[in-house]
């Protein structure tokens, strides 16, 4: 994951999204630990 925050929303928000579109995709799966920011 190469995060590019903007200033359009708090980067909690661009995060969130983040992972879970990384899930949606099945990037991560279950029981995956979550990427390092």
């Amino acid at each position: 994951m190469d995060p590019q925050w903007t200033d359009n929303a708090p980067i909690y928000r661009q995060l969130r999204d983040r992972v879970a579109a990384m899930i949606l995709e099945r990037v991560l799966k279950d029981g995956d630990p979550l990427p390092s920011v």
